[in-house]
């Protein structure tokens, strides 16, 4: 998913993957899988990536992304 423009995909395993992943990469996508994680921790994840929705702060990588992009 990553190589298509303005998507940023994490492949998290606990919610603090999650977390971290919405804070410094800027995640848009969440991609989970049946077979690693139990249902509640699926929806532990959810709620986690979903609750930071409207994340106002600029990704602290955002502008490296940017540079490495031009």
């Amino acid at each position: 998913a990553n190589r298509f423009p303005f998507i940023r995909a994490v492949n998290p395993v606990t919610s603090v993957q999650v977390r971290l992943s919405r804070e410094h990469n800027d995640a848009n996508v969440i991609c989970l899988g049946a077979r690693i994680s139990t249902f509640d921790e699926i929806a532990n994840m959810i709620e986690e990536f979903l609750s930071q929705w409207n994340y106002k702060h600029v990704a602290p990588h955002a502008t490296d992304l940017v540079y490495v992009v031009q």
